[in-house]
């Protein structure tokens, strides 16, 4: 059976040039890489891991010679090929074909997708693309970095090179908090809905946050204007009204007034209505033109919404086009549906029983998972197109109400011109014009004003609504916490009972193993202790860190809750001075426990003595390295 997530890696090619200098297949299970010390065993578990993402491989000499490592894994049981450039820069890209190794060697390299180390606001990193194909949720760790697949692997790999008391594969500058926040995702404790909510409370904090700190900032500059509360829509709008209205008696006032005045004034009249005519025009275009762009907006919003429903609808149809081909796949017709004749079934096993022809490696699961991260990378960009969007209607919104005061202005300044026009009578039309123009820049305050009034009205509607939002996540994130606690301790009991029985079993050389009534680790520390103790002779802290690996890999081949990939790598199994007796017990005592798993797993280990029984074609890999014939075949 195969639970999600599984990785497994299946082949690796190691090229130099257009040479292939190593070349090797992988099963499911235990797979043994051997040889003489110092013939490049590590060196192949070393190319495996930065295949998969890894970083700060100490290359050797040799490795250097080589161009590119390619590997072929399986993801959740879909093959996909993966390659990077080897060199000693940091951070190396990786391309990904979706499809098995045979065809990604076929296609143009047009077929094969790149992707960073890290992130950027216009292309996912592959540790992105690696987690969705194994159905991973994002994980943040410490300051808000997001966890890649290094990180990950660094649990998934015992390394030669680590110190035997530590868990973790050795990393400078790392923190207590980010490996036990890695620890406990790989044992399941961080559930999807848990890191969802959880990223979504920091932006809503961060949201609440900068709309409080736009609000005080707003407030402090009003009350040293003198302005304090007179700026709320209501009282706005009800001084507009009595300034318009204030304006129209005055309006009516100085009409009379330039009716009683007869002196023929066509020609100032002209030039005036001529200049009005033409701000009148442009305040016309304006308004039309941000009702336009309004509407166009709006348009490409709604349009948005559309494109992220249908993508939202292609995803959960390709999901059930995937359970489908699932549940279909292995229909058989027992008469052609054409001619009605009989069918038979073909004697290889790998041709269609009605077509005959070939049968890839689950190409259709490999499209469906290429068309899936297509659609996401999709719907992220769209998203952040949408948000984009919303902020440029809501600024036309206030602009196009500005442009709307400013041409009923015109509009009116215009009506009065056309209607009378006379020269200045006497001091009361001078002061009455006065007081309309006055009244009029009143207006024009009033209007910058109310965009004020409407932007401080809407941070408050979205403190209202944020604050609402956040406490509804953080009653969530703690229903959420609790359950996760059950998990953490069922993780503990699984991987605590697996240790406990390699302990026991190992060959009797460690008083404290062959009494050990519990044990304990702390992902944090990085430590392992067994009745209390950490510190053991140094042949036995080799195999207790061993142990509590593979503990954890069969751990979680038995319990569906765990995100560690079933997938694990070890390098020097019989280091710290080990005799060769307990170093034979302890690989056949692994390989005894792991052959009862009903789950898919892989466990890929290197040893410069294997123990003679498990030296068959069902445990081994690739050829017995020797000082003359090395891993590598670097002429």
């Amino acid at each position: 059976m195969l639970l999600e997530p599984t990785l497994r890696v299946s082949a690796m090619r190691i090229h130099r040039d257009r040479n292939i200098v190593y070349e090797a297949n992988f099963h499911s299970g235990v797979n043994i890489v051997r040889g003489q010390n110092s013939t490049g065993k590590s060196t192949i578990l070393d190319f495996i891991f930065y295949g998969l993402g890894g970083e700060d491989v100490p290359w050797k000499n040799e490795a250097l010679l080589c161009d590119h490592v390619t590997l072929e894994v399986f993801l959740n049981g879909i093959p996909i090929s993966l390659r990077r450039q080897v060199n000693d820069s940091i951070r190396n890209p990786m391309s990904i074909f979706w499809g098995p190794l045979n065809e990604a060697f076929k296609s143009s390299v047009s077929d094969w997708e790149t992707y960073p180390y890290q992130r950027s606001t216009s292309k996912e990193s592959f540790s992105q693309v690696l987690f969705r194909s194994l159905g991973l949720p994002e994980l943040r760790g410490e300051g808000a970095a997001n966890i890649t697949m290094h990180q990950l692997l660094r649990l998934m790999y015992s390394d030669q090179r680590t110190p035997h008391d530590e868990i973790f594969r050795a990393e400078a500058f790392e923190s207590d908090l980010n490996r036990e926040t890695i620890g406990n995702y790989l044992c399941g404790v961080y559930s999807a809905d848990l890191y969802e909510a959880q990223i979504e409370l920091k932006q809503v904090e961060s949201d609440l946050t900068r709309a409080v700190s736009d609000l005080r900032n707003i407030f402090a500059v009003l009350g040293k204007s003198g302005q304090g509360g007179a700026t709320t829509l209501e009282f706005l709008q009800a001084e507009a009204a009595a300034v318009n209205e204030e304006m129209a008696v005055n309006e009516s006032h100085l009409q009379e007034l330039r009716k009683s005045n007869t002196v023929d004034q066509k020609a100032p009249a002209a030039q005036r209505l001529a200049k009005l005519r033409k701000e009148l025009n442009d305040a016309q275009q304006n308004f039309s033109k941000a009702q336009s762009r309004l509407a166009e907006l709006e348009l490409e919003d709604k349009d948005s919404e559309l494109f992220l429903r249908e993508i939202d609808r292609r995803l959960v149809a390709l999901d059930d086009s995937q359970k489908a081909r699932s549940y279909l796949g292995s229909l058989r017709f027992q008469f052609c549906p054409c001619c009605l004749s009989a069918t038979s079934t073909p004697s290889d096993g790998k041709s269609c029983h009605l077509c005959r022809n070939d049968l890839s490696e689950a190409p259709g699961d490999a499209q469906i998972l290429r068309m899936k991260n297509e659609l996401e990378i999709q719907k992220r960009e769209s998203t952040a197109l949408m948000k984009s969007r919303v902020n440029a209607i809501n600024e036309n919104r206030q602009n196009l109400e500005s442009f709307k005061i400013n041409l009923k202005n015109l509009e009116r300044e215009f009506f009065k011109s056309g209607q009378t026009w006379s020269t200045p009578h006497e001091i009361e039309i001078e002061t009455t014009s006065r007081k309309l123009g006055e009244l009029s820049q009143r207006l024009k305050q009033i209007s910058e004003y109310l965009k004020l009034a409407n932007v401080l009205n809407e941070l408050q509607q979205k403190r209202g609504s944020l604050e609402h939002k956040r406490s509804t996540l953080q009653e969530k994130i703690e229903l959420l916490l609790s359950e996760n606690e059950d998990v953490k301790k069922n993780a503990k009991h699984a991987i605590a009972e697996e240790l406990l029985y390699l302990l026991k079993n190992e060959l009797p050389r460690q008083d404290e193993f062959i009494s050990a009534t519990a044990v304990d680790w702390s992902f944090g520390k990085n430590r392992v202790a067994v009745n209390g103790a950490t510190q053991f002779s140094e042949s036995s802290m080799v195999i207790l860190r061993h142990s509590f690996h593979v503990a954890l890999l069969i751990a979680s081949a038995k319990e569906k809750f765990f995100r560690f990939p079933r997938f694990l790598m070890i390098d020097g199994i019989e280091d710290g001075g080990q005799e060769q007796q307990r170093a034979f017990k302890f690989q056949k005592l692994i390989v005894d426990r792991c052959e009862s798993l009903e789950n898919e797993y892989q466990i890929i280990y290197a040893t410069s003595e294997i123990e003679p029984s498990l030296n068959t074609d069902d445990y081994t890999v690739g050829k017995s390295s020797t000082t003359d014939d090395k891993t590598l075949s670097i002429i």
